[in-house]
């Protein structure tokens, strides 16, 4: 009993409680320092095995037995940390440590042990692992972010070494005496010398043209140490004679700690393209501008023409075309239609308006074109022009066929520029058999041939299949935009037919146009058939000018029509309205006082919607072709119209 006290006194001393168990009976025993780590009142509690199991943790319990089955089978020592869960809802971490007794047999028939509550260590435990946790995780996050700064700095100079040599925009450093400390090779290729050959040269060895220029910029950044930016420079490169530039340059100062300037920075941009297309934009601006006042006056005149045209042709039909007054009236509708065409093309070329395709006799285009061309061609060019076809009708746009000659000529002439030379105009009957060589690609059939050629430099042969390209251009920036001959090239293929050229350098070249020939007899039968477009309808013919309703009025009667007309609109809708049955047809002017002729159409179709209206203009931006059928108005025209022209869509109108 004494020992037992003294052993009872030194575990309590140390914090352990000792648990004792008679694996035969079952028989428990627990101290009371044990009950004191468990949370048990020994008062209320037994010791037994059943309540320490309900005592363990549920994640240790399998894990803490399993070892002590193994220890008795094995006739070894016992020890396990595990957990447990008090009655007050705490849970503590207990250390257990035992040892077993076994009878002759081997048995186990009791163990003895003892229980030390290390919580207090486990969780100074887990506080260390907590901060050495969270230290690695410090260094490793520091290390990494090391990683990656090293990383990126390694990109960023790869980077700009990269950008250095590939940039768009020419780089260099300069020393003070301007030797090519570094060179791109974009400013190399600006300089047309290779980067190599630049280092340790100077600027007015590589770059003449700047050498007084880049002296002066030198002296001034390091005497102020201040950079000097947006220098333009325009000059021609020396390696490639003729080929002008604008660089635009940044100079500036690299300074040594002590703020003395070592060296120079440049970095220089190419803007020829950038000025060649702000030219062209101030071209187009131009033409807009161009385009905005012909469409101002265009209205007036032509009711100014429509007036003289059809007036010419009422008094044309009541007097012989032998007699002298005959001939002057048929000189005054032929200036007329002039002046209608020159209208036209203003329209067309400031794209106010398209033209239609039309029976064109191809020869007088040319003839017409080739005197425009002799005021603007140099006297060192000769020019001759042979026509072996009068007769060759095409169905075309007159100004993109006069497009083509005067662009293909244009050409022409450039290449004979520094020599001058000849250039040949040649127009003749073609015919295109069943596909062979040169009819590859094309319809066979009978064509117009228009042939222009010179004597001029000729064509590199690894241009010549890039020529219709476009922006493609052999002349220095400035000088050409490339779009001449892809023009010609869709003008061409948008008539149904082909261009080819020939050409070796130094033996000029020759372009050939092929274009659909109209046969004559069917034109004619086609023409016999329009002037027959006469009719017995009533017409409603609408405009606010006195003289133009006078004579649309005439002409249709005269055509076999019986007319109203009027020249207010408002009076034009009353017309109908008291009686929508009597007309067949509308003709109105669009610009009139009072409503439109788009909004009088729009009142009629309301009364009528089965009432034809066809919208004569003399120009307008505000109505086209598709926005006037989209209200229901089946024809829009533009005046000046002559006697045929207006018998023709009247009567295709009505039939419709």
């Amino acid at each position: 009993r004494h020992e037992h006290e003294r052993l009872e006194l030194a575990h309590r001393a140390a914090g352990a409680g000792t648990w004792d168990r008679d694996i035969v009976t079952g028989h428990t025993e627990w101290s009371p320092r044990l009950f004191e780590i468990f949370g048990l009142d020994p008062q209320k509690n037994s010791a037994s095995l059943d309540v320490w199991n309900t005592l363990l943790h549920p994640d240790d319990r399998g894990v803490v037995q399993t070892r002590l089955d193994r220890a008795l089978q094995e006739h070894t020592d016992f020890a396990s940390e595990y957990r447990i869960v008090r009655t007050d809802g705490q849970v503590r971490w207990v250390s257990a440590t035992g040892t077993g007794t076994y009878d002759e047999q081997g048995r186990p028939t009791r163990i003895t042990g003892i229980c030390a509550d290390i919580t207090d260590r486990k969780q100074m435990e887990e506080e260390l692992r907590r901060s050495r946790d969270e230290l690695e995780q410090r260094v490793q996050e520091r290390t990494a972010k090391l990683r990656e700064s090293e990383d990126i700095a390694r990109r960023r100079l790869m980077e700009i070494e990269a950008y250095y040599n590939v940039a768009p925009i020419g780089l260099c450093i300069l020393d003070r005496d301007l030797r090519y400390m570094r060179i791109n090779e974009r400013l190399a290729e600006m300089n047309g010398i290779p980067a190599a050959e630049h280092l340790g040269r100077t600027v007015r060895e590589m770059a003449p043209a700047i050498g007084d220029k880049a002296e002066e910029l030198a002296h001034i950044i390091i005497e102020s140490g201040e950079p000097i930016t947006d220098i333009e420079i325009t000059g021609r490169i020396t390696a490639k004679p003729g080929t002008a530039w604008t660089h635009r340059s940044h100079w500036f100062p690299i300074k040594e700690a002590t703020g003395q300037v070592i060296g120079i920075g440049v970095v220089v941009e190419d803007i020829t393209e950038q000025l060649m297309l702000e030219a062209q934009l101030r071209q187009a601006q131009k033409m807009e501008a161009l385009g905005t006042l012909a469409g101002g006056v265009a209205h007036d005149f032509n009711n100014i023409l429509a007036a003289i045209i059809g007036f010419t042709e009422l008094a044309q039909d009541e007097i012989s075309e032998e007699s002298r007054a005959g001939r002057r009236l048929e000189r005054v509708h032929t200036a007329a239609l002039r002046g209608r065409d020159i209208v036209q093309q203003l329209l067309t070329f400031s794209r106010k308006t398209e033209q239609e395709k039309e029976p064109l006799r191809l020869s007088a285009i040319v003839s017409e074109s080739v005197g425009l061309l002799r005021a603007s061609i140099p006297a060192t060019i000769g020019i001759r022009f042979y026509v072996k076809s009068e007769s060759g009708l095409i169905y075309g746009k007159p100004i993109q066929v006069q497009q083509v000659l005067v662009n293909l000529c244009t050409n022409a002439a450039y290449a004979m520029r520094e020599k001058g030379g000849t250039l040949e105009i040649e127009l003749s009957d073609y015919r295109v058999l069943p596909p062979n060589g040169h009819s590859e690609g094309i319809e066979p059939g009978p064509y117009m041939r228009l042939v222009v050629r010179d004597t001029g430099v000729g064509i590199p042969a690894d241009a010549k299949e890039k020529i219709f390209d476009p922006f493609f251009t052999t002349k220095p920036p400035g000088e050409g935009t490339g779009l001449g001959l892809s023009v010609v090239y869709g003008i061409v293929r948008h008539h149904g037919g082909q261009i080819t050229v020939e050409s070796e350098p130094g033996k000029g070249a020759t372009f050939t146009v092929l274009l659909p020939r109209v046969e004559e007899e069917s034109l004619e039968q086609r023409i016999l058939r329009e002037d027959a477009c006469t009719g017995k309808e009533c017409i409603l013919f609408v405009d606010d000018e006195e003289m133009i309703r006078e004579m649309g009025h005439e002409l249709l009667e005269r055509l076999g029509y019986t007319v109203t007309s009027t020249t207010s609109s408002l009076e034009a809708l009353s017309l109908v309205e008291n009686d929508s049955s009597r007309f067949d047809l509308v003709i109105t002017d669009q610009t009139m006082p009072g409503m439109t002729g788009l909004d009088l159409a729009r009142n009629i179709l309301r009364l009528r919607p089965d009432l034809p209206v066809i919208l004569t203009t003399g120009f307008s931006h505000l109505i086209s072709q598709e926005s006037a059928r989209a209200e229901g108005i089946r024809a829009t025209v533009l005046k000046p119209l002559t006697k045929r022209e207006l018998a023709q869509v009247v009567r295709k109108v009505l039939d419709e």
